[in-house]
């Protein structure tokens, strides 16, 4: 595993031992989905402050990069990100 599949599991693993009680309450009166909504949720806020936190202790770095486009509904979508050549 690398660091951040360990992040993640460790953050999942404390979530759902720190909040047992209220997603057992939570699940008695919500659909599954809507549980795992919830849960999504919660964990994400969490992980990405984590990912932020790893993501300014990196050291600068200068890089050129190619974006791929493509716009839908009126709105542009990355699709592809290279590193130029």
């Amino acid at each position: 595993m690398n660091e951040i599949q360990d992040l993640t599991l460790n953050e999942v693993t404390n979530y759902i031992n720190d909040h047992t009680e209220e997603l057992q309450s939570y699940a008695e009166n919500h659909t599954e989905e809507e549980l795992e909504a919830k849960m999504y949720k919660d964990l994400s806020k969490v992980v990405f402050d984590k990912m932020k936190e790893m993501v300014a202790q990196l050291p600068e770095a200068e890089t050129n990069l190619v974006f791929g486009l493509t716009k839908e509904d009126g709105d542009w979508k990355i699709t592809s990100i290279q590193e130029k050549q």
